[in-house]
């Protein structure tokens, strides 16, 4: 195989010059000096008619005027045909589905022109595999197949041939094989979007999130106008609860195209993850999923149904959640945001059928410690830690062990009762040593420090606990200030030890800051409830009920 050009436009300066070769400076290949001689000894000429010389020059008049007529006509197609392929470059960059179907009118119409043009079949083939690779659109699989069988043939030395042909392995499964190819490209010199956009996807369903990011930015770098890889960026970054990451991938994508539907979406479900700014998550939602149907496909409009399932579930809805990851999945069957979204609502349902459907989506796509994560929350949160256990034992088998990853274990272990707590401090601890700003690993060992204060006799004893339990609380607010969980726990340290002065307004911060959380009202007034219980027991303090009950409603109305 031939190295592979750099250069991406369709066509080049050079290749306004027919083919040929340049010996000349005008590009035409100069005669045979042999040529020249032997024309230099041939016999003197003999005389000829007026009228047969007239003739002559008639006849090599009107071939050379049928030659120059020829020339002329070929390079003003050429310049159509550059024009329309530049056309559709510009409509793909914006990468929506109406654009890519204005792209291929485009494309088809210079084929009508030049059939063999070696831009626009290597394009063709790039735009038709992406079409079958993101949207499953099963009639653009043969259109991709035929044209990257013909770049192949004519041996197309254009970054899109490779794209092409690396994003249909991907398409077939064929991911290890997709990334050795890609991979050998590169190597031999091959750059390009496309090709670093396949390799991207290839590394991105072999698990390899890490290595999938770095692919699919120096796409990005080298087609910095295509909304479509910061988005596959952002996504990622998602899935992998990098939610900062995700946030700042989602504005690149954005700043390249503010109407790319797939980043409106992401910029929704980044915005829910985040709990930041869900009135805009809601107002993409009703804009993309108000968009005539032109303007979408079976695909994203699935993807809109999974992101509105999200929403669901953030606004605690889980019955209309699962009905839209469902009406998700009737579109696209193997959308897995759909069947993460359908399982974790199942999940906080308590619904029996919640662990199967999660264990389908994984199976559909393993590598997301995000959609683990949430499971196992949800699961815990219904008392239903043994399935919970069985979510992190498949998230530890499919994927690299992060700190969310050990925080989730630790807090299953603490449901499962006490004499899981050394092995679930363990857990936290690794979690910090994975991540050192992982807040609830340090709200968590702060908890169990506490819990250990409250069984001692030895006063001395038990203020070394309460002090290493203080220490891991203040790390953790050091790290998230707004850190609501926290300051509960230490108003109930400073309560435990009958300090209602300090404890009173850390329970303050703690409902304020879970109502800005939009956590149930009925959490919150447990709250108030527990700790109006605690100062009516404590002779000292006792006066204090009424005002708090009075202004702990205030904080939460």
């Amino acid at each position: 195989m031939s190295s592979p050009q750099r250069e991406v436009e369709p066509v080049s300066d050079d290749e306004k010059i027919a083919d040929g070769g340049t010996n000349g400076s005008s590009g035409a290949q100069l005669p045979d000096e042999a040529f020249v001689e032997g024309f230099q000894r041939t016999a003197p000429v003999t005389r000829e008619s007026f009228g047969k010389a007239s003739i002559q020059i008639i006849i090599a008049t009107g071939l050379f005027m049928g030659a120059l007529y020829f020339y002329w006509n070929h390079v003003q197609v050429q310049e159509q045909v550059r024009d329309l392929a530049s056309q559709a470059k510009d409509a793909m960059m914006r990468d929506n589905p109406a654009d890519l179907a204005k792209a291929q009118t485009l494309l088809d119409e210079a084929l009508g022109l030049d059939s063999g043009h070696k831009y626009v079949v290597a394009t063709k083939a790039l735009i038709n595999a992406r079409l079958y690779q993101e949207y499953g659109i099963e009639s653009a699989k043969a259109v991709a197949n035929d044209f990257s069988g013909q770049a192949e043939k004519k041996d197309v030395q254009k970054q899109e041939r490779y794209g092409a042909k690396g994003i249909l392995m991907v398409a077939e499964g064929k991911y290890a094989e997709a990334e050795t190819y890609l991979v050998d490209i590169v190597n031999q010199g091959g750059r390009g979007a496309s090709i670093f956009e396949g390799l991207g996807l290839a590394q991105r369903y072999q698990g390899k999130l890490g290595d999938a990011r770095k692919s699919l930015r120096a796409a990005a770098e080298s087609e910095w106008r295509n909304p479509r890889y910061n988005a596959y960026t952002a996504e990622i970054y998602l899935q992998d609860n990098e939610l900062t990451n995700a946030k700042s991938f989602v504005k690149k994508t954005l700043d390249a195209n503010p109407n790319h539907i797939l980043g409106l979406l992401l910029e929704s479900r980044v915005n829910i993850a985040r709990d930041d700014d869900v009135k805009k998550a809601k107002d993409n939602l009703d804009d993309v999923l108000a968009r005539p149907e032109g303007e979408l496909n079976p695909y994203l409009l699935a993807y809109a149904k999974a992101t509105l399932a999200e929403f669901h579930i953030y606004n605690r809805e889980y019955q209309k959640a699962v009905t839209a990851a469902e009406e998700a999945l009737a579109a696209a069957p193997k959308l897995p945001v759909a069947h993460f979204a359908k399982g974790v609502a199942l999940a906080n349902m308590g619904n029996a059928t919640a662990l199967p459907a999660l264990q389908t989506a994984y199976e559909n796509y393993p590598y997301a410690p995000r959609a683990y994560h949430l499971a196992a929350l949800a699961l815990l949160e219904q008392n239903r830690a043994e399935e919970a256990l069985q979510i992190m034992e498949l998230w530890g088998k499919n994927v690299a062990k992060s700190a969310n990853y050990h925080v989730a274990y630790g807090n299953i272990l603490l449901k499962k009762g006490d004499e899981h707590i050394e092995e679930a401090t363990k857990h936290f601890q690794d979690a910090i040593k994975a991540d050192p700003e992982a807040r609830e690993a340090y709200l968590r060992i702060g908890m169990i420090h506490q819990k250990a204060a409250r069984g001692m006799k030895d006063e001395e004893e038990r203020k070394k606990e309460y002090d290493k339990a203080i220490d891991a609380y203040n790390t953790a607010v050091g790290i998230k200030e707004q850190y609501a969980e926290v300051y509960e726990a230490m108003g109930w340290l400073y309560s435990e030890q009958g300090h209602f002065n300090e404890a009173l307004p850390l329970f303050a911060k703690a409902l304020t800051f879970f109502k800005n959380d939009r956590v149930e009202r009925d959490k919150l007034n447990k709250i108030r409830e527990d700790v109006g219980e605690a100062l009516k027991k404590d002779k000292k303090f006792k006066r204090y009920y009424q005002p708090w009950m009075d202004e702990s409603k205030a904080l939460i109305r």
